[in-house]
Protein backbone atom coordinates (compact mmCIF):
# COMPACT_ATOMS: atom_id res chain seq x y z
CA UNK A 1 0.00 0.00 0.00
CA UNK A 2 1.31 3.91 -1.02
CA UNK A 3 1.65 6.39 1.39
CA UNK A 4 -1.09 8.83 1.02
CA UNK A 5 -0.63 12.11 -0.32
CA UNK A 6 -2.58 15.17 -0.17
CA UNK A 7 -4.14 16.05 -2.92
CA UNK A 8 -4.66 19.92 -2.77
CA UNK A 9 -0.86 20.13 -4.58
CA UNK A 10 -0.51 19.96 -8.05
CA UNK A 11 -0.33 16.72 -9.56
CA UNK A 12 3.12 15.08 -11.14
CA UNK A 13 2.65 12.30 -13.37
CA UNK A 14 5.73 10.23 -14.49
CA UNK A 15 7.17 10.52 -18.06
CA UNK A 16 4.73 8.71 -20.39
CA UNK A 17 1.59 8.46 -17.86
CA UNK A 18 -1.62 9.54 -18.80
CA UNK A 19 -2.58 13.18 -17.64
CA UNK A 20 -5.25 10.97 -15.80
CA UNK A 21 -3.61 8.63 -13.89
CA UNK A 22 -3.12 10.58 -10.11
CA UNK A 23 0.56 11.02 -8.41
CA UNK A 24 -0.88 9.43 -5.31
CA UNK A 25 -3.83 8.32 -3.32
CA UNK A 26 -6.15 11.18 -1.56
CA UNK A 27 -5.52 11.16 2.03
CA UNK A 28 -9.56 11.42 2.54
CA UNK A 29 -9.61 7.31 1.44
CA UNK A 30 -8.23 6.82 4.81
CA UNK A 31 -11.75 7.95 6.35
CA UNK A 32 -13.49 5.09 4.19
CA UNK A 33 -11.29 2.20 5.89
CA UNK A 34 -14.68 1.71 8.60
CA UNK A 35 -16.44 0.74 6.10
CA UNK A 36 -14.38 -2.54 4.76
CA UNK A 37 -16.38 -5.47 5.66
CA UNK A 38 -19.62 -7.15 5.72
CA UNK A 39 -22.27 -5.42 7.15
CA UNK A 40 -26.30 -6.35 8.08
CA UNK A 41 -28.26 -4.19 6.11
CA UNK A 42 -32.25 -3.08 6.73
CA UNK A 43 -34.02 -0.71 4.16
CA UNK A 44 -37.31 1.04 4.74
CA UNK A 45 -39.23 2.40 2.38
CA UNK A 46 -42.06 5.19 3.00
CA UNK A 47 -45.40 5.23 1.28
CA UNK A 48 -45.58 5.69 -1.88
CA UNK A 49 -41.67 5.29 -2.49
CA UNK A 50 -41.96 2.94 -5.32
CA UNK A 51 -45.20 3.99 -6.88
CA UNK A 52 -48.52 5.75 -5.94
CA UNK A 53 -50.36 3.62 -3.21
CA UNK A 54 -47.66 1.55 -2.29
CA UNK A 55 -47.56 0.95 1.30
CA UNK A 56 -44.77 1.64 3.80
CA UNK A 57 -42.18 -1.46 4.73
CA UNK A 58 -39.29 -2.89 5.85
CA UNK A 59 -36.77 -4.72 4.65
CA UNK A 60 -34.83 -7.12 6.79
CA UNK A 61 -32.16 -9.37 5.32
CA UNK A 62 -30.21 -7.69 3.75
CA UNK A 63 -26.53 -7.31 3.27
CA UNK A 64 -23.77 -4.23 1.78
CA UNK A 65 -20.47 -5.57 1.04
CA UNK A 66 -17.35 -2.66 1.17
CA UNK A 67 -14.45 -4.03 -0.31
CA UNK A 68 -11.28 -1.89 -2.16
CA UNK A 69 -10.34 -2.23 -5.53
CA UNK A 70 -6.85 -2.58 -6.13
CA UNK A 71 -4.50 0.46 -5.64
CA UNK A 72 -7.24 1.59 -2.64
CA UNK A 73 -8.23 4.40 -5.04
CA UNK A 74 -12.07 3.24 -4.73
CA UNK A 75 -14.29 1.67 -2.74
CA UNK A 76 -16.59 -1.07 -4.02
CA UNK A 77 -19.83 -1.43 -2.56
CA UNK A 78 -22.50 -4.45 -3.49
CA UNK A 79 -25.71 -4.58 -1.78
CA UNK A 80 -28.71 -6.92 -1.50
CA UNK A 81 -31.99 -4.90 0.50
CA UNK A 82 -33.24 -8.39 1.34
CA UNK A 83 -36.71 -8.22 -0.20
CA UNK A 84 -37.25 -8.88 -3.69
CA UNK A 85 -39.58 -5.78 -3.59
CA UNK A 86 -36.27 -3.37 -3.45
CA UNK A 87 -33.25 -3.48 -5.51
CA UNK A 88 -29.75 -4.89 -5.29
CA UNK A 89 -27.05 -3.27 -6.41
CA UNK A 90 -23.32 -1.79 -7.26
CA UNK A 91 -21.96 0.86 -6.11
CA UNK A 92 -18.04 2.60 -6.62
CA UNK A 93 -17.41 5.28 -4.50
CA UNK A 94 -14.01 7.82 -5.26
CA UNK A 95 -12.46 10.69 -3.22
CA UNK A 96 -14.54 13.49 -4.85
CA UNK A 97 -12.78 16.15 -7.12
CA UNK A 98 -11.90 19.72 -4.96
CA UNK A 99 -13.62 18.72 -1.68
CA UNK A 100 -11.80 16.87 0.98
CA UNK A 101 -14.45 16.27 2.99
CA UNK A 102 -16.62 14.76 -0.10
CA UNK A 103 -16.73 11.29 -1.90
CA UNK A 104 -19.02 11.07 -4.85
CA UNK A 105 -20.82 7.86 -4.94
CA UNK A 106 -21.45 6.06 -8.83
CA UNK A 107 -24.66 3.42 -7.99
CA UNK A 108 -26.12 0.92 -10.22
CA UNK A 109 -29.09 -1.14 -9.39
CA UNK A 110 -30.98 -4.21 -10.34
CA UNK A 111 -33.99 -1.83 -11.79
CA UNK A 112 -31.49 -0.61 -13.99
CA UNK A 113 -31.05 2.31 -12.79
CA UNK A 114 -27.69 4.77 -13.00
CA UNK A 115 -27.17 7.62 -10.28
CA UNK A 116 -24.37 9.68 -9.22
CA UNK A 117 -24.60 11.01 -5.56
CA UNK A 118 -22.41 12.79 -3.14
CA UNK A 119 -21.56 11.18 0.00
CA UNK A 120 -19.65 11.98 3.39
CA UNK A 121 -18.69 10.16 6.14
CA UNK A 122 -17.68 12.58 9.37
CA UNK A 123 -18.13 11.91 12.92
CA UNK A 124 -19.45 8.50 12.57
CA UNK A 125 -22.27 9.76 9.83
CA UNK A 126 -23.15 8.26 6.51
CA UNK A 127 -24.62 10.52 4.36
CA UNK A 128 -25.47 10.18 0.59
CA UNK A 129 -27.59 12.45 -1.54
CA UNK A 130 -28.24 13.23 -4.37
CA UNK A 131 -29.13 17.47 -5.56
CA UNK A 132 -30.42 16.30 -9.52
CA UNK A 133 -34.11 15.78 -9.89
CA UNK A 134 -35.43 12.49 -11.02
CA UNK A 135 -36.18 12.64 -14.54
CA UNK A 136 -38.20 10.48 -16.77
CA UNK A 137 -38.33 8.21 -13.98
CA UNK A 138 -41.14 6.95 -11.31
CA UNK A 139 -38.11 5.88 -9.33
CA UNK A 140 -37.17 8.81 -6.68
CA UNK A 141 -33.33 9.91 -5.59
Amino acid sequence: MTTPTESSEPQQHSAGAPGDVPAGRPVALERLAVLVGTWDMEARFEADYFAPGTPAFTARGGRTVFEWLAGQFFLLQRFTAGSPAAPSGLAVIAAATGDADAFTQHYYDSRGVARVYRMSLAAGVWRVWRDAPVSGSATPA
